[in-house]
């Protein structure tokens, strides 16, 4: 909750003290961002505990006193992300093999030489100068590949790379991001965890197709938090002029529909040939690759509006959590003014109300349990489905090569063979039905809980006799687990039956012989595999609806809790001297006012920019 008593701020450059008649609670509104959000954390100073939204403004503070503007390079995995990057960076610096990123950002910023800083959970940091790209590129592949770092096995939580380029010189710092869609569950949450850093956006798309529903969703989401967004088509190399052509019209007009044409500019390029014609420098081919048009506008772009994006992006992040903070205001200032009796009789009241809270909470539990319950059961029905057309397919095609072929060791790597690409596509199909049904009914139960956070502020508004301002949409939830092929079939069928007895058996027993311990290698390889596949799903949702619950009753504790001490600490306030007491109204309604001020600064700011 909001004190007044105390105004200092910790700054990014140490201690200072700030007072009201320094910061002009009673001053118009200006249009200085660092200022203003400087202002609005000495207005919170001193409250209990530490909100988040302060530490979220000091951060964002930080940032802008550095003129860091954060560039994320995004987009669908394999779209060319990295090799365009590597195209811009003028080197391979990047790793960019087919295998996916691990769940890892990598931050590349100026530096004087090649430097790589890698920081685990715990806040531990390792720092590594390299002496050629060579040797970055390879501590690049050990810590942030899935063959070098599988799973994420060190436990790094941010990757740095200190770079000399004309672009990071200028301040923006570019970030290399996983993509979405891969069969790496974790690449795809990490995207998304990265999004809110992120001032503006390079997204990254293909002709092939140019981009996919899946793509416009990830962009709608990119829209929420960057202010502005290039569009690169790449990998034009791949297409002849009139299907180029088809693609970037189809292009426009699909991002056209998605989210408008503001602050968003297109781009065509090869980033493979891009980075080729660098490496031979070869003018032409680079001129052809679309790099040089991109590079130029970046350049121009790091000149005359890094900074004006930057404060617009700040702005933007700034008024959201100032907003919350001028709400929590509202509530204290309304209860400050009632008397004492009717504070008593309106906090009994939020009380009961709470228990009729907890109750529908306890009670939408009780359903989402039920749902659990009929998911996992699905899943168990699924799984046991595909697990029989897998091995009724892999019986029909070890009678098949029987049929036509007498080398037992062909016939079994030609089996082995099969499996992956089978297993692979009746993979994607189970696992892409139980995402979609996840993601369905965890969006019925998220809107239902944010519908109970809006009765929880509805009731307090009512309490207090304050304005209702809407709570902030909470954000659509994601698996986290990796559901895959886990058990690759390296040595699924054994060797052929041997000894003496078998090799005198009738050729017609011994080839049933043989095609009964295929089929009974195949069976167990199939069963172990469609087990992991159903316990990797299993696990998959599970976390996500703990976590939904977790975050529920976090937000509903939170909007509860804030009502309910409002009127708490306004009662025990009524022991002071009147004098006091309203020196205390006075003071928060200057509070409560400034911070409105300062939101609507700072959207105002945000829109002009």
């Amino acid at each position: 909750m909001l004190e007044t008593a105390d105004w200092a701020v910790q700054m990014s450059g140490g201690a200072e003290a700030i007072t009201p008649d320094a910061v002009g609670l009673n001053a118009a509104v200006g249009s200085n961002i660092p200022s203003l959000i400087a202002e609005a954390v000495a207005l919170t100073v001193g409250s209990h505990g530490h909100p988040p939204e302060r530490r979220r403004l000091l951060a964002l503070a930080e940032r802008l006193q550095q003129g860091r503007l954060q560039l994320a390079v995004v987009g669908q995995f394999k779209r060319g992300k990295s090799t365009l990057l590597n195209a811009l960076l003028e080197a391979r610096v990047l790793p960019s093999a087919v295998t996916p990123l691990t769940a890892i950002a990598t931050f590349l910023r100026n530096g004087k030489a090649l430097k790589l800083i890698s920081e685990d959970a715990q806040g531990r940091r390792e720092e590594k100068v390299c002496s050629s790209t060579d040797e970055l590129r390879a501590l690049l592949q050990a810590r942030v590949t899935e063959d070098g770092n599988p799973h994420n096995r060190l436990g790094l939580s941010r990757v740095d790379v200190e770079y000399p380029l004309p672009l990071l010189a200028a301040g923006v710092v570019l970030i290399d991001t996983p993509g979405v869609g891969s069969t790496y569950r974790h690449n795809t949450e990490t995207a998304r965890e990265t999004l809110p850093q992120c001032d503006a956006a390079l997204f990254v798309v293909s002709p092939d197709p140019p981009i996919t529903a899946t793509e416009v969703d990830y962009l709608k989401e990119i829209r929420a938090v960057a202010v502005t967004i290039l569009i690169v088509l790449n990998k034009i190399d791949l297409v002849d002029a009139e299907d180029r052509s088809r693609s970037e019209s189809f292009l426009r007009a699909a991002v056209h529909e998605a989210i408008g044409d503001r602050d968003v500019i297109f781009f065509s390029v090869s980033a493979r040939l891009a980075l080729e014609s660098k490496a031979s420098r070869d003018s032409i081919a680079m001129e052809r690759s679309g790099i040089t048009a991109l590079e130029r506008y970046l350049e121009e772009f790091a000149r005359t509006k890094r900074q004006p994006t930057l404060e617009r992006a700040i702005a933007q992040k700034a008024g959201s959590e100032i907003r919350e903070l001028a709400y929590v205001a509202e509530m204290r200032l309304a209860a400050s003014r009632l008397p004492a009796e009717e504070l008593s009789r309106r906090l009994e009241e939020f009380r009961a109300a709470e228990k009729t809270f907890d109750s529908e909470r306890n009670l939408r539990f009780d359903v989402l349990s039920g749902d659990r319950q009929r998911l996992l059961h699905e899943l168990n029905n699924r799984a046991a489905q595909m697990r029989e057309r897998v091995q009724r397919s892999l019986h029909w095609e070890i009678d098949r090569q029987m049929a036509s072929a007498s080398d037992m060791r062909v016939i079994r790597q030609d089996i082995a063979d099969r499996m992956p690409k089978l297993f692979q596509t009746e993979f994607e199909s189970l696992e892409g039905y139980e995402r979609q049904h996840l993601e369905e009914l965890l969006g019925r139960h998220q809107a239902q809980a944010d519908e109970l956070i809006g009765k929880v502020r509805h009731a307090a508004a009512q309490l207090l006799d304050i304005p209702f301002v809407a709570p902030q949409a909470s954000e659509a939830f994601e698996a986290r687990k990796i559901p895959y092929w886990i058990d690759a079939p390296r040595d699924a069928l054994g060797n052929a039956p041997r000894g003496l007895l078998i090799a005198l058996l009738p050729a017609d027993m011994r080839r049933r012989r043989v095609r009964t311990q295929l089929v009974s290698e195949a069976d167990e390889m199939v069963a172990r595999n469609v087990e992991n596949l159903r316990w990797s799903i299993r696990q998959n949702l599970e976390d996500a609806i703990r976590r939904f619950q977790q975050e529920l009753d976090e937000r509903l504790q939170s909007s509860q809790g804030a009502t309910r001490q409002a009127i708490e600490e306004a009662l025990k306030r009524r022991g002071q001297v009147e004098k006091e007491s309203q020196d205390e109204i006075s003071t928060l309604a200057r509070v409560r006012e400034r911070l409105v001020g300062i939101a609507s600064a700072l959207q105002e700011g945000k829109q002009n920019g």
